[in-house]
């Protein structure tokens, strides 16, 4: 591999000759467009406010694909460009500690994947057109952040196109055969399968990308059959069930953060796969059913099908 990172060292070195304050500002800005924390908000923001049946989809693809990625990094172990060549200016603000291992990248996977399955379910020409840009902007800012070597680069977009394609064409014939089967068996899976997953790999992003999925799986079967919720409504009622959902699911995250064990600590990977967990129920159920009982949605016999 020396060649390779000695050939990809040399390319973000030419690249990083153009840096300026206003040029690491704008792809640090693009880079956050592929962040957990933006994710994080976009995710709720489809489920409540746009198609939660959408949100529920993409949910799925992008959190098995971060259980992917973070398996595959710790398997090849890549360094970062500025890690193996002291040329490289490390421009991105992340600590160094918190980015773990480079191959593949992750925001070059999650940018396929997110905005390629949007692109495909909604099959707007414009939708299509941002996410090309968007997909090209967020590979290369993390080039251009010296966080990431082109190879890095190149694996997320194949790793994430793969994925995307193959959740393309299983996700109907699962939807199918999911429906036929009893609520028992719809929850038995949606927390056998992440926990499953987690007993063959459990480090990195895998923790909160599986304890997130066994929240969400969990809530999506109870708020079917308990509250369904309608995303519809005016602009004011999405608006405000976004503002109070998120400031929950910041208090879920960060909050229970300072109050569960910290790193190092015993149990402490245990508690923040239940605080992921806890932030997943909430999206898909426990949003739900108080924006319903605070009368800022209303359900699918009062407000109708979703609708984009």
């Amino acid at each position: 591999m020396d060649p390779i990172w000695r050939w990809g060292a040399d390319l973000i070195v030419a690249v990083q000759t153009i840096h300026n304050p206003a040029l690491d500002a704008f792809f640090n800005l693009v880079t956050s467009l592929g962040s957990e924390t933006f994710y994080i908000l976009l995710l709720p923001l489809l489920y409540w406010c746009v198609d939660k049946y959408l949100a529920q989809r993409l949910a799925y693809l992008f959190l098995f694909s971060a259980y992917v990625n973070a398996a595959l990094k710790d398997l090849f172990r890549h360094p970062r460009p500025f890690q193996y060549d002291p040329r490289v200016l490390k421009l991105d603000p992340t600590p160094a500690e918190d980015l773990g291992y480079g191959l593949p990248s992750g925001h070059s996977q999650g940018a396929v994947t997110v905005w390629g399955y949007l692109a495909s379910a909604i099959r707007k020409r414009w939708l299509w057109a941002l996410a090309t840009v968007l997909v090209i902007l967020i590979s290369f800012s993390r080039i251009y952040l010296g966080v990431h070597f082109p190879t890095d680069v190149l694996a997320g977009l194949l790793v994430g196109g793969l994925w995307l394609g193959l959740f393309l064409w299983l996700e109907p014939r699962l939807v199918r055969w999911l429906a036929r089967r009893s609520v028992g068996v719809q929850v038995g899976l949606a927390v056998a399968v992440p926990v499953a997953l987690l007993l063959l790999y459990s480090s990195g992003d895998a923790i909160p990308a599986m304890g997130t999925l066994v929240g969400l799986g969990v809530g999506i079967v109870v708020e079917s059959r308990t509250v369904r919720f309608s995303a519809r409504g005016p602009l004011w009622q999405r608006a405000a069930r976004l503002v109070l959902g998120v400031v929950v699911i910041m208090i879920l995250r960060e909050g229970l953060k300072l109050a569960f064990p910290g790193p190092g600590e015993t149990l402490y990977l245990l508690f923040r796969a239940v605080r992921y967990g806890l932030v997943g129920l909430w999206v898909t159920w426990g949003g739900p059913w108080t924006f319903v009982r605070l009368r800022l949605a209303g359900t699918a016999e009062t407000g109708g099908g979703e609708s984009l």
